[in-house]
Parts: structure tokens; C-alpha cells; sequence
């Protein structure tokens, strides 16, 4: 009888233990499905706040707990958050595909911003089109009057051919502008709107080291500013230097230098200013350059010329050049007997006779008493001079360009 009773104790504790197993089986099934939601949820959360620090938003999370399909959920919203925002956990080939949609992005911003500049740039470009003065369509540099003793022409009946849109834009505040330098090193045009912001404040340093198309040394030469330093105080500007004589660079060019000069000091107002070295063919020294001038403030009234200074030696100096090289050599300057266009070669007063003028201390330049220069004149630098017009350019004062005495 004792075999049965221990057969049935043996059924007894197998029994009790698969019942013990399947308990265990059953809570390690339960405790396995929280873990796993926690740990998703945790990467949810993770992911989710990376995508809210990138997008500068803040985001609530609440913990799933609703099964499977829930958890599912969540990591489709976390993988699209991944996709808009880099995540640091994120796999290769994600990080590959965000960095490509980030340089096209990159790129297409930049193209924009590059088509934006552009067009803004078109809206804004300060006037600089001009190279040489034979491509203005209206100027033709054949025109141009044999010289006829005086040191300048004037040209398209005094009136400068800047255009509306040029004139506009110089009203808009002071700026300068320089052509680049040709392949054969010569200047181009030099344009700017002359301001007092332009102005130096200090002299005017060396420049000796600048050595200008055609220059040649120990020749009588000087090296020409396009705009002059007390204008625009620019000094050793190669874009802004030629090479000049003495009788074109202080007898032609500063007279009208110091004209506009002293209106944009005393007005404080702004000039649209250009001047434009004349070269023929492949000539090394220009034979003159194109100046023109025009006040913004009242559209011309005070300063409005358009001259061409002849770039020769004086003719009392024997002296001629041959632009091609640059070199100088003994002759008597051909003179032309015919006078300046705009009839101002000679002056209507008659050789010799005595005259009160008007010299402005400042510029150097004499007036006839009732030109409008005179009026607008400040008083402090009004002084009288009486002599014959030779008189006062021996004195070393210019005629004015206006009035022409």
C-alpha cells in the first residue's frame, strides 16, 4: 500500500511545481510588457523634446498605456519628428537623408538670396557704365575743336550728358566711382557726387610712386587727379591719375576744380561730377580729358559745364609730346586759327584795357562784377583787381567759366 501513497505525493509536488512555474511564467509575461512601454516611452519623449527644442516650441508628453497599437503610434510620431528635427541617436542612413535635404535647402536659399542681391543690386547700382567718352551715344570725340590757345572747349553747347536715372541716383547721397584700369594700364572715366563727406580733412600725401599710363621722367609732367584731392581726397588712386602737363592740370582742370569746390563748401550741397581722359587709338597720354559738372539742388543753376581741357604744354614752352610713348621733344605747337565752339576762346574784352574784376581769394578765380558768381560769392573772400585780363593771369588767377572775362 505504501508504493500508491508515494506515487500520488509524486504527482502532488509535480503538480504544485508546474502550478508554481505557470505562476512565475505568468508574472515575468506581465512585467516584460511594462518595461518595454517604458523604455519606448522614453525614447518617445527623448525624441520628441529634441523636436521641440529645434522647432522652439514646448511639448507635453504623456505616457502611453494603452497597448501595442498605442506604442506603435508613438514610434511612427517619433520617427517623423526624427525626420524634421536631426536627432543625435538617429541611424546612418537617416543622418545621410537629413544632411541632403539640408544642402538642398542650403542651396536653394542660396540661390534665392544670390537672386534677391542681384536684383537688388540692379535697383541700387551706383552710375559707372561709362569707359571712355566715345561711347557715349551723343559724344563723339572727332568733335572735339582744334586747340586754339586756350586751355579748354566748351562742349554740347556747355550741357553735361548725364541721364535722368544718373542724376537720380547721385541725389541720393555722395559716393565716388573709378574705372579699372585697360589693358594697356590707362584710366578710364572718374564719376562721382561730390559732398562735403567727401572732402579731406588733411593735405594731401606723396605720390610719387604712381607712374600713369605714358609717364616719363625728368619730361615736364605731373600726374593729373580725374577728380581732384580736395574733391573726393582721394591721393595715390592709380584709377584716378593720368599723365598731365602743367597747363592742363592747373591752368585747364583747377578752375573748375575749385568752382565746384567752394559751391559744395559754401552750399553744402551735392554736385554730380565726371571727367573723362580722352585717348585716340592706342596712345599712351590722353589728349585731354572731358569734364562735366552739374549742381542736384537747383538742377543746374549755380554749376552746369561740359568742357574739354586740352592736355598740351603751354605753347610759350616750345615743348610737344608724342602721345603714343609719352616722350617729349623741342616744336612750336600748332595753334588753329579758328576759334573754340561756343564761341569763348576770346574774351569780348579787347586786348589790353583796364578792368575792375571780382577775384574770389579762395579759388583764385576773377569775375566780371555782375556774374551771378559774384553773388553767391562770400563776402570774406571777395576782393577787387584792376587790370587788363593779361594782368590777372600773370597774378595767377583764372577766368572765370561762366562769365569769361
Amino acid at each position: 500500500m505504501r508504493k500508491p501513497k508515494c506515487k500520488s505525493r509524486y504527482l502532488a509536488v509535480l503538480l504544485s511545481l508546474f502550478i508554481i512555474l505557470t505562476m512565475l511564467a505568468g508574472c515575468s509575461g506581465s512585467a516584460e510588457p511594462p518595461v518595454e512601454e517604458a523604455v519606448l516611452n522614453s525614447v518617445s519623449i527623448q525624441e520628441q523634446e529634441n523636436a521641440a527644442d529645434s522647432m522652439g516650441e514646448q511639448t507635453t508628453i504623456q505616457s502611453n498605456e494603452n497597448g501595442a497599437a498605442s506604442e506603435n503610434a508613438q514610434d511612427s510620431k517619433a520617427s517623423s519628428d526624427s525626420a524634421a528635427s536631426p536627432d543625435p541617436e538617429a541611424s546612418p542612413d537617416s543622418d545621410t537623408s537629413e544632411l541632403e535635404q539640408e544642402s538642398t535647402g542650403q542651396d536653394q536659399s542660396e540661390a534665392s538670396s544670390s537672386d534677391a542681391s542681384a536684383g537688388a543690386s540692379e535697383e541700387t547700382e551706383a552710375p559707372g557704365l561709362y569707359v571712355s567718352p566715345t561711347r557715349y551715344e551723343d559724344f563723339n570725340a572727332d568733335t572735339i575743336p582744334a586747340f586754339a590757345g586756350n586751355t579748354y572747349a566748351v562742349i554740347h553747347d556747355n550741357v553735361p550728358y548725364f541721364t535722368e536715372d544718373e542724376i537720380a541716383q547721385a541725389k541720393k547721397g555722395a559716393y565716388e566711382d573709378y574705372s579699372p584700369l585697360d589693358n594697356l594700364g590707362r584710366c578710364g572715366r572718374a564719376m562721382g557726387s561730390i559732398g562735403v563727406e567727401l572732402m579731406p580733412s588733411g593735405s594731401r600725401g606723396d605720390i610719387y610712386w604712381i607712374h600713369p599710363s605714358g609717364w616719363q621722367k625728368s619730361s615736364g609732367y605731373e600726374r593729373s587727379h580725374l577728380i581732384a584731392f580736395q574733391l573726393a581726397g582721394e591721393n595715390d588712386n592709380e584709377q584716378n591719375l593720368v599723365t598731365g602737363t602743367h597747363f592742363f592740370n592747373n591752368d585747364g582742370m583747377r578752375p573748375f576744380e575749385e568752382l565746384v569746390g567752394d559751391y559744395v563748401r559754401e552750399s553744402q550741397s551735392l554736385v554730380l561730377y565726371r571727367v573723362t581722359p580722352v585717348f585716340q587709338g592706342d596712345e599712351l597720354v590722353c589728349r585731354g580729358a572731358l569734364m562735366e559738372a552739374i549742381s542736384l539742388e537747383d538742377d543746374g543753376e549755380d554749376i552746369l559745364f561740359c568742357v574739354f581741357i586740352y592736355n598740351v604744354f603751354d605753347p610759350s614752352e616750345h615743348t610737344l609730346i608724342d602721345y603714343k610713348s609719352g616722350r617729349t621733344y623741342e616744336g612750336e605747337l600748332e595753334i588753329a586759327q579758328e576759334g573754340m565752339s561756343g564761341g569763348i576762346s576770346q574774351s569780348e574784352q579787347e586786348s589790353g584795357e583796364v578792368y575792375t574784376y571780382i577775384v574770389n581769394t579762395r579759388s583764385g578765380i576773377f569775375h566780371y562784377p555782375d556774374c551771378e558768381g559774384v553773388e553767391k560769392m562770400s563776402e570774406r573772400n571777395k576782393q577787387e583787381f584792376t587790370g587788363t585780363r593779361e594782368d590777372a593771369l600773370d597774378a595767377g588767377y583764372w577766368p572765370c567759366p561762366h562769365c569769361n572775362p
